[in-house]
């Protein structure tokens, strides 16, 4: 939704380009062209380093919180003893 988003703006900032160069006596589509030109050098990276947002999407839960679901989860028979105790060192560990 947002890649879709950033793109309308860029396309109304680009048509917005063309047509003030138009209204000094300018043509129209180098202006836009060298717009979207502009843009595109200015996306490349973006492009190149991906999607950087992701661990900030997901929220993390806390590892007091994490560990009372894990012995939910322990004492419904889910998980084993040893499994269990791996995980809730490796929450610990992590504190």
């Amino acid at each position: 939704m947002i890649v879709i988003l950033a793109l309308a703006v860029y396309l109304g900032i680009c048509f917005w380009v063309g047509k003030t160069a138009e209204g000094k006596g300018r043509r129209f589509a180098p202006w836009v062209f060298l717009a979207a030109l502009i843009g595109v050098f200015a996306f490349i990276p973006l492009l190149i380093a991906g999607p950087s947002h992701k661990g900030l999407l997901r929220r993390q839960p806390s590892s007091p919180g994490h560990i009372k679901e894990l012995s939910e989860l322990h004492e419904a028979g889910v998980l084993t003893t040893a499994e269990f105790e791996a995980k809730k060192a490796d929450l610990l560990d992590r504190l």
